[in-house]
C-alpha cells in the first residue's frame, strides 16, 4: 500500500534527521568504534580488526560527460553543468557547435554529497547551460537563477527529465542532500514479486547515467533515458558500454554516499551471500565499516534494519541508516 503523503514526509524527516545526525557524530569521533556507532552500526561480538583487500572502485573512460552523451544523442534539449573556472574550456569541447549561458555561483558540498542552497557559500563555480537553440539555453539560464523549484517542471523538460521524475523531487521537503534522494528514490521502488533486481542502468549511487533522480529504481521513463545514454556511447566507445554494465550490475550496502560496501559475487534477494567487498568512499568510519561487512557472508534485510553475518553466527546489524541496493 502507498504511503499517504503525510506519512511519505515523516519518513523522509526521519531519514534525513538520522543522516545529519551520523554526520555530526562522525566529525566528533576518535576512533573506529565510535565512528562505526555513529554510522548506528551495532557490533555482536569483538570488531574484526584485519586489514580488507580492496579491489578498485569502478571507474569506466567515458571522454565526456554524461551530459555530453545524452546531447549528442538527442535525448535533453539542454544541458546544464556545473564546473570549476579551469573546467570550462574542456567542457565547452564536449558540446561543439552549441550555445552556452554562463552563470557564476559558489557550491558548498558537505559529507555525504550534502548541497548547500546559499548560492554565495563555498567554492567558486560556473553554470553552464548549453542548446543548439540559444533562446532555449537562456531559457533555461533565467528558469534556474529565478526559483528553479517553482519552474521545476519546465526545467525538467528542457533538460529532459521524466516528468514522473520531476514531480515525484518536487514533491520532497528536501532535495539538497543527495544521500537522501537516494534513500528517497529507493523507498519509491516497488518490489517485483520474483524479488528481480532493479536495472543496472539506473544505479546511480558511484557512476551515473542519469543527471536526475529517478521517481523509483524501476521508473520505465528513467531507464529509458539510461538505455538511450548507453546506446549512444555503446555506438561510439562499445568497450566503454560494456565496462558500464560490468561496473554497474551491482549489490550495495549503501550507508552515504561517503560510506558504500559493494558486495562481490553477491546471489540471493532477501539473504544475499557474498564473497568479498569494495568499500567506495572517502567517510571516516568507511575502513571499519568495510572489515565488519567483510567478515561476514551474507546480508539479511529487514524492515528498518540490515544484519551481517557469517553462516549462523551474526557479526552486526545497521540502522535506520542502510539500504540494499541490487542493480542487475
Amino acid at each position: 500500500m502507498a504511503h499517504a503523503p503525510s506519512d511519505a514526509h515523516a519518513d523522509e524527516r526521519r531519514l534525513g534527521a538520522a543522516l545529519r545526525d551520523a554526520a555530526t557524530a562522525l566529525a566528533r569521533a576518535r576512533d573506529d568504534a565510535a565512528a562505526l556507532a555513529a554510522l548506528g552500526v551495532q557490533l555482536d561480538g569483538t570488531p574484526p580488526s584485519a586489514l580488507v583487500a580492496q579491489e578498485p572502485a569502478p571507474t569506466v573512460a567515458l571522454d565526456r560527460s554524461i551530459e555530453a552523451w545524452g546531447f549528442a544523442a538527442g535525448i535533453r534539449r539542454v544541458a546544464f553543468v556545473t564546473v570549476a573556472a579551469d573546467a570550462v574550456d574542456r567542457t565547452l569541447a564536449q558540446f561543439p557547435g552549441a550555445h552556452v549561458e554562463r552563470r557564476a555561483r559558489q557550491v558548498e558540498v558537505g559529507p555525504q554529497d550534502r548541497w548547500h542552497d546559499d548560492r554565495a557559500r563555498g567554492a567558486p563555480r560556473i553554470e553552464l547551460y548549453l542548446a543548439r537553440d540559444p533562446a532555449l539555453a537562456r531559457r533555461a539560464a533565467t528558469l534556474q537563477a529565478d526559483d528553479p523549484t517553482r519552474h521545476g517542471p519546465e526545467l525538467g523538460a528542457l533538460l529532459g527529465y521524466p516528468p514522473c521524475c520531476v514531480a515525484a523531487f518536487l514533491a520532497q521537503a528536501e532535495r539538497g542532500d543527495n544521500s537522501l534522494n537516494r534513500y528517497l528514490a529507493a523507498a519509491r521502488t516497488r518490489d517485483d514479486d520474483d524479488g528481480a533486481a532493479w536495472p543496472w542502468p539506473l544505479n546511480d549511487l558511484h557512476l551515473r547515467l542519469i543527471a536526475f533522480y529517478p521517481c523509483s529504481y524501476r521508473c520505465p521513463a528513467a531507464l529509458a533515458v539510461a538505455r538511450a545514454t548507453v546506446e549512444a556511447i555503446a555506438a561510439a566507445r562499445p568497450a566503454a558500454a560494456m565496462a558500464l554494465a560490468a561496473a554497474l550490475t551491482a549489490t550495495v550496502l549503501y550507508v552515504d554516499h561517503d560510506h558504500q560496501v559493494w558486495l562481490r559475487d553477491a546471489t540471493g534477494a532477501g539473504t544475499i551471500r557474498y564473497r568479498g567487498v569494495t568499500a567506495i568512499g572517502a567517510g571516516r568510519a568507511l575502513p571499519a565499516l568495510a572489515r565488519v561487512v567483510a567478515a561476514g557472508d551474507r546480508v539479511i534485510r529487514a524492515p528498518g534494519s540490515v544484519a551481517i553475518a557469517h553462516g549462523d553466527h551474526a557479526v552486526a546489524r545497521l540502522g535506520p541508516l542502510g539500504l540494499v541496493a541490487r542493480f542487475g
